[in-house]
Parts: C-alpha cells; structure tokens; sequence
C-alpha cells in the first residue's frame, strides 16, 4: 500500500514538472499567419556606405576569434557580402548551432555575432540582418502542427559594430 502511495506521488510530480516546464508551442498554421505580417525588408535599411576597395587584416583580439583565424582569414579576403563594407562569416558550432562574425574590411574590426539555430538572412546592400529565417524555421517544422517556441525569428540592424533588434517574431516571454 505503502509503495502504491509512493508511486502515486512520484507520478504527480512527474505530471506537474512536465507541464511547468514544458515549451510554448504556436500552431504552424497561426505562425505562418504571424510571419506573413512582417513588414520589414532589407531594402528599408540601406546600406551607408559602400566598399572602396581598401582592405585592412581582420584583428583578432580575443580567444575565441583567434580560434577561428582561419575562417575570419579567408573571409576577409573575399568581397562584401553585408551591409556594402562588411563580410559575414558563417559557422557550425556543432548539434545544429551556428556562430559567425562580422568583419568589417575597411578596419579589419570583427565582431561577434549571435548563436542560432537556423542560421541567417542578409543581404550586401542592407544593414538588417535577419537570425533563424522564418522560411528556413517553416521549412523545418513543415510536417509538425506546432512550432516550438525556441524556433524564433529575430530582425536586427547592424549598426557602428553593434546589434541592435528591431522585432522578435515569436518569442514566449
């Protein structure tokens, strides 16, 4: 009787742990419906300056840029692909994770950019930046009937070396 109590007990917190913890899904149907009412375009911010040709060597100053010289290295030696004087240098960081940089071509400034998921958005004449593409999110989850909440997208601006967010499309919290 005793155990039977216990077992009880334990199945209770089992129950209760999963639905405090469990991930706000959005069904993909209404996320479709929330992505399509983003307004923002590449072409609504464009980019300030463009590339005059000058390139500077790509500065590494810090452990974890230094750790990915080579990739920063031969970037930097190809043309701008974002925000007209900028490269943007993409990574796998391994169990679906990606990293990149930005480097700046003219100074050879590198900046770090955000870990995601489902990797990146840009154009070379614009300063948005768009993190886990909400097409690419669509594509992933196209055989689920929700999307978790962890699958966001985020519309950044680029702007003197800093990130700065203009919108989160479906972000639970």
């Amino acid at each position: 009787m005793i155990t039977i109590k216990r077992l009880f007990v334990v199945g209770i917190l089992v129950l209760c742990t999963m639905m405090c913890f469990a991930e706000p899904e959005l069904r993909s149907v209404d996320y479709q419906k929330l992505v399509s009412a983003v307004t923002l375009r590449f072409e609504d911010f464009p980019a300030v300056k463009n590339w005059n040709g000058k390139r500077c060597a790509p500065v590494l100053d810090t452990d974890f840029k230094k750790q990915y010289r080579t990739l920063i290295k031969q970037n930097a030696a190809d043309e701008p692909n974002f925000n007209g004087i900028y490269r943007i240098a993409e990574f796998g960081a391994g169990t679906g994770w990606h990293g990149f940089f930005v480097i700046n071509l003219e100074t050879g400034i590198v900046t770090e950019g955000i870990f995601n998921e489902f990797g990146l958005e840009y154009s070379k004449d614009s300063r948005m930046l768009v993190v886990n593409p909400s097409a690419t999110i669509l594509d992933y989850w196209q055989d689920e009937e929700n999307i978790p909440a962890r699958a966001f997208s985020s519309y950044l601006l680029f702007e003197d070396g800093q990130f700065i967010k203009l919108l989160d499309v479906y972000k639970a919290d």
